[in-house]
């Protein structure tokens, strides 16, 4: 007998953005949403370095290919990174928030709607608090969300590794932001090519 009889039920379980088509990741149909990457909360964050070097290489292909840009910081919690302001291109769109969620926010929620994106990566701190609850409000709002695992994180590990599992579980796509560059990109006679890999080489710390 083959394994017919358990990966029937497997797949019957696997969220609809994981069948077909819906994986594949469209800049043109994207918004990039960094959350609360703030000094204050960046302090506790073990992986910073990781993460701060991730989340540059997706602004550097927002920047490529005009992608919306959002930045938001929680109140009271101080600056983003200046590693990240280093490279936010022109079309960047800052808000503060006291909402965990970013939809929780009126202004943001109406400006994403208005984006009028099908697709959103959303990167930032901290995974099992904002990042979870935006996660499940742009689920039930219909967009497709991309979490590059490489570009959030949560103070205590095992809060981040939960987390992820279960943002999986509710149809989230949990991909490397390289995954997401290179899926975009497509062929390496893309227009940007070597200036994206000029940081890929420096996030793999290659020569």
């Amino acid at each position: 007998m083959g394994h017919e009889w358990f990966i029937a039920p497997i797949i019957m379980l696997l969220p609809r953005y994981y069948l077909g088509d819906n994986v594949r990741f469209n800049p043109r149909k994207a918004a990039l949403i960094i959350v609360d990457m703030q000094d204050k909360l960046l302090k506790v964050i073990g992986r910073r370095s990781e993460i701060i070097k991730n989340i540059i290489l997706l602004l550097s292909l927002a920047e490529q290919e005009k992608m919306p840009v959002i930045i938001t910081k929680q109140v009271k919690l101080g600056d983003i990174a200046r590693e990240i302001m280093e490279h936010i291109p022109d079309n960047t769109v800052f808000f503060e928030k006291k909402s965990f969620s970013i939809f929780g926010d009126e202004k943001i929620a109406a400006y994403i709607e208005g984006l009028q994106k099908q697709q959103l990566i959303i990167t930032g701190i901290e995974t099992h608090i904002c990042i979870l609850q935006s996660v499940m409000d742009a689920l039930d709002e219909g967009y497709r969300v991309y979490v590059p695992p490489d570009a959030t994180a949560s103070q205590i590990d095992s809060d981040y590794r939960y987390t992820l599992s279960h943002m999986a579980r509710l149809g989230a796509i949990i991909l490397p932001s390289e995954s997401l560059v290179y899926m975009a990109m497509k062929t390496s006679e893309y227009s940007g090519f070597k200036r994206i890999l000029e940081i890929v080489k420096a996030r793999r710390r290659l020569d």
